[in-house]
């Protein structure tokens, strides 16, 4: 079976340059292949574009075929030309010693178009400061670069999350008390 990572896929699927993020996609048939999804035949007709099958994962493959997993499909979003997978955005930010919990999410900005917005919440023994967040978001920028990295951090007593533990990032960007630190 074929693997390709793919941009288009919304018409005519043009594989990506290697290194360059794209809707992994597989070539029927593969092994274990599944023949429709149950009750929903119309979504499993809708999963394929000519000859693939879109996964719904955006994913990267290098010059000799290997593929690095990047997010789902609606968890990246672009900012500034860049693709972000938040998952990799709060992966650094949670490497902060005074953060306990993390979740980004891409906020609208009339400027930019999409930002990256952060929302932690602090280890024991840490309060929220400007000061914090300034070195926070600075931690950040020497990991992913200034593109990727949060713009704004927000201090929360705890994030949104599914009674399975995913973070529920769309609720990142609801009202509530806390004050955004630029």
């Amino acid at each position: 079976f074929e693997v390709a990572c793919l941009h288009g896929t919304q018409g005519h699927p043009l594989v990506a340059p290697p290194g360059a993020p794209g809707e992994l996609c597989v070539r029927p048939p593969w092994p274990s292949m599944f023949r429709t999804y149950l009750g929903d035949p119309d979504l499993y007709a809708r999963s394929f574009l000519e000859t693939w099958y879109l996964t719904g994962d955006v994913a990267e493959m290098d010059g000799a075929g290997w593929v690095s997993f990047v997010g789902r499909r609606g968890d990246v979003f672009k900012s500034a030309g860049h693709l972000i997978s938040p998952a990799e955005v709060e992966d650094a930010v949670l490497q902060h010693p005074a953060v306990a919990d993390a979740g980004v999410w891409g906020r609208h900005d009339p400027v930019a178009g999409t930002v990256v917005e952060g929302h932690v919440v602090l280890a024991p023994g840490f309060a929220a400061a400007d000061e914090l967040a300034r070195d926070i978001l600075g931690f950040a920028r020497g990991r992913l670069g200034p593109a990727l990295a949060p713009r704004t951090l927000h201090f929360r007593d705890l994030l949104p999350r599914t009674p399975s533990g995913k973070i529920v990032r769309k609720d990142l960007g609801k009202p509530y008390p806390e004050q955004a630190i630029p």
